[in-house]
């Protein structure tokens, strides 16, 4: 099997954005996510629920960059150097719970940490316009080939980096699938370069 990174998009509902203050006296603004529902399969891969299961705790505590950190065509952990320098806004993941078949987190910004980078204040400036506003999970997995007529690979061993906070994208529709949340397209959207490559030589 061959390790990928993986990206997946979805559209945060805005009503149920909140603002809080935290243990430490901090004002924060909590975004609500849903991410990766059982048994899902997306450009021919399969998220298995037991699988989604084992890993899905690994998001607890991790950042929640503006963008998908990379350094050029590079993508990056969200913890390298690189990354907190670059797209670091004050926000993280927490939270993070297995409801229904559905992974559900919070994002919680910072908002004196986000009013001091330009992309925090963007980021401030769409929540408090009402703005489409996209949040993106990025995560390494295995790939293991499948011979199944729905699906090419099918996902094992995940672990997820980030979550992402995302700005300027296209309107998405709900889904007819029940997965009740916002997503691009009528599913959840995979951006990957490397996973093409594989689609196209699954055994090298």
């Amino acid at each position: 099997m061959k390790e990928f990174r993986v990206n997946l998009k979805t559209r945060v509902d805005n009503a149920k954005i909140k603002r809080a203050t935290n243990s430490s006296g901090a004002n924060v603004i909590i975004v609500p996510s849903v991410t990766l529902p059982d048994n899902i399969i997306m450009n021919r891969i399969l998220y298995p629920a037991d699988e989604i299961e084992k890993s899905y705790k690994t998001l607890e505590g991790t950042l929640a960059p503006l963008g998908h950190p990379k350094a050029g065509d590079q993508l990056l952990n969200a913890a390298h150097p690189q990354a907190i320098n670059g797209f670091h806004i004050g926000a993280h993941n927490e939270n993070v719970r297995r409801e229904g078949g559905k992974v559900y987190l919070d994002k919680v910004i910072d908002v004196n940490c986000a009013e001091r980078t330009e992309g925090g204040r963007r980021v401030l400036d769409a929540i408090n316009q009402g703005k489409p506003i996209h949040t993106s999970t990025g995560l390494t997995l295995k790939a293991e080939a499948a011979n199944h007529p729905d699906y090419d690979f099918i996902a094992r061993n995940m672990v997820f980096d980030h979550d992402a906070i995302l700005l300027d994208e296209e309107g998405a529709a709900t889904p007819s699938d029940g997965v009740g949340m916002m997503v691009n397209g009528k599913e959840m959207q995979v951006q990957n370069l490397d996973l093409s490559k594989a689609l196209l030589h699954p055994d090298e």
